[in-house]
């Protein structure tokens, strides 16, 4: 999205997928206490305890109990998060734009989708849900029994959707 404001002539369209918002408050209560925990495990090096609670919040979603969602499905993205802990745990953050994203969503013109899972956090779908109100003529399909990684759960209803988007 900062690209797409920073440099509109090099975007055609924009597909967002679970998307975050720099400058949007996080609320959802339940969502705080997980990263509070995150944060005294990831300081305390506990990489295992690490890669389940985030499978939980990516993977299963606040609506779904572990056994709903396929095993393989888990174990993949645990272990590219064990692969990658220090990326995953923000070690290197990125930089914040030089501009608030929220006030300057209306200033992105490409042809945009946002896709979202329906497990996903509850901020994550209000995030969702703001970028399609804000950015003109967004649309915004959520993917049911999914969580953050609807790519990953459903790849052919979800390239299907990118597919037709783009055509």
């Amino acid at each position: 999205m900062e690209l797409t404001i920073a440099y509109p002539e090099v975007v055609d369209s924009l597909i967002l997928v679970a998307p975050g918002l720099t400058g949007y408050e996080y609320r959802d209560r339940e969502t705080l206490e997980k990263d509070m925990i995150l944060e005294k495990l990831i300081a305390k090096d506990r990489r295992e305890e690490v890669a389940d609670m985030l499978v939980d919040i990516w993977v299963v979603g606040l609506k779904r109990r572990r056994e709903m969602v396929a095993s393989d499905a888990r174990a993949l993205v645990h272990r590219m998060i064990l692969d990658n802990y220090d990326a995953v745990v923000d070690k290197y953050p990125e930089a914040a734009p030089t501009f608030d994203l929220v006030t300057r969503l209306s200033e992105i013109h490409a042809p945009t989708l946002v896709m979202i899972g329906d497990s996903d956090l509850p901020d994550m779908l209000a995030v969702s849900q703001l970028v399609t109100e804000k950015v003109p003529g967004a649309k915004r399909q959520v993917i049911h029994n999914a969580a953050h990684l609807p790519n990953l759960e459903h790849d052919i209803l979800f390239n299907q959707i990118m597919i037709e988007f783009l055509m």
